[in-house]
């Protein structure tokens, strides 16, 4: 992928172990890593990296879904080909989660909809949002998850756009950049 690439993830414990695997193996573009310590500021500093890797090889910047780097900065102007979305993130059943799942059950009949699908799409579409600012940003957005497909998760998905549901994603991507 030429330029910046940006891919988030569901936790921080999944990011990290990413961000380990990637350096064991040594990659063309700098990884930039977010913390989940980091301040504010610190992460607007990530983003304006990617500005100055841009002319470059470009950069990869691991995040989170839900994060300030997945919902709350702007990637104008191309900053971003590609965003990688792994995995959803799908919140611990937890007592509370249950609560709001029966709740929806019974004012909605859509409990497990609205209280565990749909709020873990929002966050993954937020995230791959990113990519894609304006009419004039084109890039690429790969959904790495099998649950993508599913019926209750794919209904989620903006209808108008064009979906390839592929194991190897790579020959469509280096044909997308291409063409």
């Amino acid at each position: 992928v030429p330029g910046n690439v940006a891919a988030f993830f569901p936790a921080y414990k999944v990011l990290d172990a990413v961000a380990f695997y990637l350096k064991k193996i040594g990659i063309e573009k700098e990884l930039i890593i977010e913390k989940q310590e980091m301040k504010k500021e610190e992460k607007i500093q990530l983003r304006n990296r990617l500005e100055l890797l841009l002319s470059g090889t470009g950069g990869i910047l691991l995040g989170v879904q839900a994060g300030s780097l997945s919902e709350g900065v702007d990637y104008a102007n191309n900053l971003l080909s590609c965003v990688i979305i792994v995995g959803l993130p799908l919140e611990i059943p937890n007592l509370y989660v249950k609560s709001l799942i029966d709740f929806y059950d019974i004012k909605f009949n859509r409990g497990w909809d609205y209280g565990y699908i749909f709020p873990a799409m929002n966050k993954a579409l937020q995230a791959a949002g990113r990519c894609i600012r304006s009419e004039s940003d084109r890039g690429v957005i790969v959904l790495m998850d099998e649950r993508f497909r599913w019926r209750n998760y794919a209904k989620c998905l903006p209808s108008d756009e064009r979906y390839i549901i592929t194991e190897n994603p790579e020959k469509y991507i280096k044909k997308f950049f291409t063409s």
